[in-house]
Protein backbone atom coordinates (compact mmCIF):
# COMPACT_ATOMS: atom_id res chain seq x y z
CA UNK A 1 0.00 0.00 0.00
CA UNK A 2 1.28 3.27 -0.91
CA UNK A 3 0.17 6.82 0.49
CA UNK A 4 0.02 10.24 -0.43
CA UNK A 5 2.40 13.50 0.61
CA UNK A 6 2.20 17.11 -0.04
CA UNK A 7 4.97 18.88 1.22
CA UNK A 8 6.07 22.40 1.64
CA UNK A 9 9.05 23.46 2.13
CA UNK A 10 11.42 26.74 1.54
CA UNK A 11 14.53 26.60 -1.07
CA UNK A 12 17.96 27.62 1.15
CA UNK A 13 20.81 27.59 -0.71
CA UNK A 14 21.81 24.08 -2.19
CA UNK A 15 19.19 22.44 0.69
CA UNK A 16 15.12 22.91 1.16
CA UNK A 17 13.63 23.47 4.35
CA UNK A 18 10.83 21.10 4.93
CA UNK A 19 8.08 23.06 7.35
CA UNK A 20 5.57 20.97 6.41
CA UNK A 21 4.77 17.57 5.08
CA UNK A 22 0.87 16.15 4.82
CA UNK A 23 -0.54 12.72 4.31
CA UNK A 24 -3.54 14.16 2.44
CA UNK A 25 -5.23 10.54 2.27
CA UNK A 26 -5.41 10.05 -1.42
CA UNK A 27 -2.33 8.88 -3.72
CA UNK A 28 -1.44 11.17 -6.38
CA UNK A 29 -0.81 9.90 -9.86
CA UNK A 30 0.90 11.39 -12.25
CA UNK A 31 -0.12 14.67 -10.62
CA UNK A 32 0.21 18.59 -11.13
CA UNK A 33 -0.31 20.94 -8.50
CA UNK A 34 -0.59 24.78 -8.92
CA UNK A 35 -2.87 27.62 -6.97
CA UNK A 36 -5.87 29.87 -7.96
CA UNK A 37 -5.97 33.28 -7.31
CA UNK A 38 -7.81 32.44 -4.54
CA UNK A 39 -4.97 31.01 -3.14
CA UNK A 40 -6.88 27.30 -3.12
CA UNK A 41 -4.16 24.70 -3.57
CA UNK A 42 -5.41 21.94 -6.62
CA UNK A 43 -3.71 18.82 -7.09
CA UNK A 44 -4.57 17.25 -10.64
CA UNK A 45 -3.88 13.65 -11.28
CA UNK A 46 -5.54 10.70 -12.75
CA UNK A 47 -7.06 8.05 -11.38
CA UNK A 48 -9.43 5.03 -12.42
CA UNK A 49 -8.87 5.88 -16.24
CA UNK A 50 -10.27 9.90 -15.04
CA UNK A 51 -8.53 12.69 -14.70
CA UNK A 52 -9.24 14.03 -11.03
CA UNK A 53 -8.80 17.39 -8.85
CA UNK A 54 -9.14 17.96 -5.40
CA UNK A 55 -8.83 21.51 -4.21
CA UNK A 56 -7.23 22.10 -0.46
CA UNK A 57 -10.19 23.06 2.16
CA UNK A 58 -8.60 26.40 2.90
CA UNK A 59 -6.50 28.94 0.97
CA UNK A 60 -2.84 28.70 1.13
CA UNK A 61 -3.12 25.68 3.16
CA UNK A 62 -2.16 22.23 2.45
CA UNK A 63 -3.37 20.05 5.71
CA UNK A 64 -7.13 19.48 4.63
CA UNK A 65 -8.74 19.02 1.36
CA UNK A 66 -11.87 18.71 -0.16
CA UNK A 67 -12.85 15.36 -1.71
CA UNK A 68 -12.20 14.37 -5.54
CA UNK A 69 -13.82 15.74 -8.10
CA UNK A 70 -13.70 14.07 -11.95
CA UNK A 71 -12.15 17.20 -13.86
CA UNK A 72 -11.16 15.03 -17.12
CA UNK A 73 -14.63 12.68 -17.71
CA UNK A 74 -12.81 10.72 -21.01
CA UNK A 75 -11.61 7.22 -19.90
CA UNK A 76 -8.15 6.77 -21.16
CA UNK A 77 -4.38 6.46 -20.20
CA UNK A 78 -4.10 10.44 -18.97
CA UNK A 79 -0.95 12.77 -19.08
CA UNK A 80 -2.15 15.82 -17.76
CA UNK A 81 -1.26 19.42 -17.34
CA UNK A 82 -3.08 21.91 -15.51
CA UNK A 83 -3.36 25.84 -15.29
CA UNK A 84 -4.64 28.36 -13.17
CA UNK A 85 -6.92 31.43 -14.93
CA UNK A 86 -8.08 34.40 -13.53
CA UNK A 87 -11.23 34.56 -11.01
CA UNK A 88 -10.44 30.50 -9.79
CA UNK A 89 -10.96 29.63 -12.71
CA UNK A 90 -8.62 26.53 -14.00
CA UNK A 91 -7.72 24.64 -16.95
CA UNK A 92 -6.73 21.11 -17.77
CA UNK A 93 -5.49 19.33 -20.95
CA UNK A 94 -4.82 15.41 -21.38
CA UNK A 95 -3.12 13.52 -23.65
CA UNK A 96 -4.46 10.44 -23.72
CA UNK A 97 -2.52 7.44 -25.17
CA UNK A 98 -5.43 4.93 -25.38
CA UNK A 99 -7.16 7.08 -28.43
CA UNK A 100 -4.60 9.16 -29.45
CA UNK A 101 -6.12 12.41 -28.31
CA UNK A 102 -6.17 15.84 -26.47
CA UNK A 103 -8.77 16.93 -24.66
CA UNK A 104 -9.10 19.89 -22.29
CA UNK A 105 -11.93 20.93 -19.84
CA UNK A 106 -12.47 24.49 -17.76
CA UNK A 107 -13.48 24.71 -14.08
CA UNK A 108 -15.47 27.95 -14.32
CA UNK A 109 -15.10 29.07 -10.81
CA UNK A 110 -17.77 26.60 -9.40
CA UNK A 111 -17.57 23.70 -11.67
CA UNK A 112 -15.59 21.22 -13.74
CA UNK A 113 -17.65 21.22 -17.37
CA UNK A 114 -19.00 17.72 -17.61
CA UNK A 115 -17.76 17.90 -21.25
CA UNK A 116 -14.40 17.80 -22.52
CA UNK A 117 -13.16 19.76 -25.28
CA UNK A 118 -11.53 17.56 -27.71
CA UNK A 119 -8.13 19.55 -29.33
CA UNK A 120 -6.08 16.89 -31.09
CA UNK A 121 -7.58 13.89 -32.17
CA UNK A 122 -4.43 12.86 -33.96
CA UNK A 123 -2.00 12.72 -30.71
CA UNK A 124 0.15 9.64 -29.99
CA UNK A 125 -1.04 6.18 -28.91
CA UNK A 126 2.23 4.78 -27.16
CA UNK A 127 1.76 4.64 -23.62
CA UNK A 128 4.11 6.77 -21.15
CA UNK A 129 5.73 8.85 -24.59
CA UNK A 130 7.04 12.14 -24.27
CA UNK A 131 4.81 13.89 -26.84
CA UNK A 132 2.63 15.73 -24.44
CA UNK A 133 0.97 18.95 -23.98
CA UNK A 134 2.10 21.74 -22.06
CA UNK A 135 -0.20 24.72 -21.03
CA UNK A 136 0.65 28.15 -19.83
CA UNK A 137 -1.67 31.28 -18.67
CA UNK A 138 -0.87 35.12 -19.53
CA UNK A 139 -3.24 37.35 -16.85
CA UNK A 140 -2.00 40.28 -18.67
CA UNK A 141 -3.99 39.09 -21.70
CA UNK A 142 -6.21 36.77 -20.27
CA UNK A 143 -4.62 34.11 -22.62
CA UNK A 144 -3.86 30.49 -22.27
CA UNK A 145 -0.64 29.29 -24.45
CA UNK A 146 -0.80 25.57 -25.31
CA UNK A 147 2.31 23.45 -27.13
CA UNK A 148 1.84 20.26 -28.01
CA UNK A 149 3.14 17.34 -30.44
CA UNK A 150 0.60 15.40 -32.99
CA UNK A 151 1.27 12.32 -33.95
CA UNK A 152 3.64 12.78 -36.96
CA UNK A 153 6.39 14.77 -34.94
CA UNK A 154 5.00 18.41 -35.61
CA UNK A 155 5.14 20.84 -32.90
CA UNK A 156 1.83 23.10 -32.70
CA UNK A 157 0.93 25.66 -30.64
CA UNK A 158 -2.93 27.18 -29.55
CA UNK A 159 -3.99 29.89 -27.94
CA UNK A 160 -7.32 30.61 -25.31
CA UNK A 161 -8.52 33.40 -24.92
CA UNK A 162 -11.53 34.64 -21.96
CA UNK A 163 -14.25 33.34 -21.60
CA UNK A 164 -12.43 30.26 -22.54
CA UNK A 165 -15.35 28.01 -24.41
CA UNK A 166 -14.75 26.00 -27.61
CA UNK A 167 -15.21 28.37 -30.09
CA UNK A 168 -12.45 31.04 -27.91
CA UNK A 169 -9.35 28.56 -29.24
CA UNK A 170 -6.89 29.78 -32.07
CA UNK A 171 -6.59 28.30 -34.62
CA UNK A 172 -10.03 27.07 -34.35
CA UNK A 173 -10.13 23.30 -33.81
CA UNK A 174 -11.79 22.77 -36.98
CA UNK A 175 -8.47 23.07 -37.86
CA UNK A 176 -4.67 22.15 -37.30
CA UNK A 177 -2.63 24.24 -34.63
CA UNK A 178 0.03 26.18 -35.80
CA UNK A 179 3.50 24.59 -36.77
CA UNK A 180 6.69 25.91 -35.22
CA UNK A 181 8.56 22.54 -36.19
CA UNK A 182 8.81 18.97 -37.42
CA UNK A 183 10.55 15.71 -36.19
CA UNK A 184 9.91 16.86 -32.74
CA UNK A 185 9.30 14.13 -29.80
CA UNK A 186 9.46 16.24 -26.54
CA UNK A 187 8.32 20.02 -25.43
CA UNK A 188 7.62 22.54 -22.48
CA UNK A 189 6.55 25.68 -21.94
CA UNK A 190 7.76 28.68 -20.09
CA UNK A 191 6.93 32.18 -19.76
CA UNK A 192 8.64 35.37 -19.62
CA UNK A 193 6.85 37.58 -16.37
CA UNK A 194 9.22 40.61 -16.90
CA UNK A 195 7.55 41.80 -20.36
CA UNK A 196 3.98 42.22 -20.91
CA UNK A 197 1.87 40.42 -22.76
CA UNK A 198 4.29 37.63 -21.51
CA UNK A 199 7.09 36.41 -23.62
CA UNK A 200 7.05 32.46 -24.02
CA UNK A 201 10.15 30.30 -24.10
CA UNK A 202 9.59 26.70 -25.74
CA UNK A 203 12.03 24.03 -24.96
CA UNK A 204 11.82 20.95 -27.67
CA UNK A 205 13.70 18.23 -28.60
CA UNK A 206 14.15 17.13 -32.22
CA UNK A 207 14.65 13.47 -32.31
CA UNK A 208 17.58 11.84 -33.05
CA UNK A 209 17.08 8.23 -31.76
CA UNK A 210 14.23 5.58 -32.20
CA UNK A 211 14.49 2.75 -30.11
CA UNK A 212 13.00 -0.43 -30.88
CA UNK A 213 10.45 0.48 -27.55
CA UNK A 214 8.33 3.43 -29.05
CA UNK A 215 8.75 5.31 -25.77
CA UNK A 216 12.53 5.70 -26.40
CA UNK A 217 12.78 8.98 -28.45
CA UNK A 218 15.74 10.70 -27.86
CA UNK A 219 17.57 13.72 -29.39
CA UNK A 220 19.03 17.07 -29.10
CA UNK A 221 17.11 19.71 -26.51
CA UNK A 222 16.70 23.58 -27.88
CA UNK A 223 14.97 26.43 -26.42
CA UNK A 224 13.72 29.63 -28.49
CA UNK A 225 11.15 32.44 -27.93
CA UNK A 226 7.70 32.73 -29.42
CA UNK A 227 6.03 35.46 -29.28
CA UNK A 228 2.34 33.65 -30.19
CA UNK A 229 3.02 34.48 -33.83
CA UNK A 230 6.29 33.28 -34.65
CA UNK A 231 9.83 32.67 -33.34
CA UNK A 232 12.23 35.40 -32.14
CA UNK A 233 15.87 34.89 -32.23
CA UNK A 234 17.33 31.34 -32.76
CA UNK A 235 17.31 27.89 -30.94
CA UNK A 236 19.43 27.36 -28.24
CA UNK A 237 20.80 24.07 -27.76
CA UNK A 238 20.27 23.21 -24.04
CA UNK A 239 21.38 19.88 -24.09
CA UNK A 240 25.44 18.55 -23.82
CA UNK A 241 27.06 19.62 -27.41
CA UNK A 242 27.51 15.98 -28.98
CA UNK A 243 24.53 13.54 -27.27
CA UNK A 244 21.51 12.70 -28.63
CA UNK A 245 20.06 10.52 -25.81
CA UNK A 246 18.44 13.22 -24.02
CA UNK A 247 14.84 13.73 -22.73
CA UNK A 248 12.08 14.70 -20.25
CA UNK A 249 13.04 17.88 -19.94
CA UNK A 250 11.43 19.87 -17.35
CA UNK A 251 11.72 23.83 -16.99
CA UNK A 252 11.28 26.58 -14.62
CA UNK A 253 7.65 28.51 -14.97
CA UNK A 254 9.07 31.79 -15.17
CA UNK A 255 11.68 32.74 -16.68
CA UNK A 256 12.75 36.21 -16.20
CA UNK A 257 15.78 35.33 -14.48
CA UNK A 258 16.85 32.72 -16.84
CA UNK A 259 15.78 28.93 -18.10
CA UNK A 260 16.64 25.96 -16.14
CA UNK A 261 16.22 23.01 -17.67
CA UNK A 262 16.81 19.32 -16.17
CA UNK A 263 16.33 16.73 -18.51
CA UNK A 264 17.71 12.43 -18.30
CA UNK A 265 20.31 11.68 -20.37
CA UNK A 266 20.69 7.92 -21.33
CA UNK A 267 24.21 6.66 -20.57
CA UNK A 268 24.20 3.94 -22.31
CA UNK A 269 22.71 3.44 -26.26
CA UNK A 270 22.28 -0.24 -25.91
CA UNK A 271 19.94 0.21 -23.04
CA UNK A 272 18.12 3.67 -23.49
CA UNK A 273 16.17 3.67 -20.21
CA UNK A 274 18.75 2.25 -17.57
CA UNK A 275 21.21 4.02 -16.39
CA UNK A 276 20.24 7.71 -16.35
CA UNK A 277 21.93 10.35 -15.71
CA UNK A 278 19.90 13.67 -14.59
CA UNK A 279 21.10 16.88 -16.42
CA UNK A 280 20.49 20.56 -15.73
CA UNK A 281 21.33 23.36 -17.90
CA UNK A 282 21.17 26.83 -17.95
CA UNK A 283 20.72 30.11 -20.16
CA UNK A 284 19.67 33.61 -20.09
CA UNK A 285 18.20 33.39 -23.38
CA UNK A 286 17.66 36.60 -25.26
Amino acid sequence: MSSGEIKKGRIEGRKINWIADVNPGFTPDYSNIVRDTAGYFWIIARESQLGVSYRSRNPNDIKLWEPQDICMPIEGRHALDAAALDDKKLYVVSTLTTGGKIYGNLYNGHDWSSEAVLICDKATTVAGDDRRASIEFDPTQKRLHLVYLDSRGKLRYRSLDTPYRQENWQPKLSTDGLELADNVFTSAISVDKSVIPYDLMITYGIQKHLGRDKRRRTGELFARRFDGQKWQGGAVLMSQPGTIYNWYPNVNQDISNGLCVMYSRSVDRTNIGIPLAIMVSVCRPK
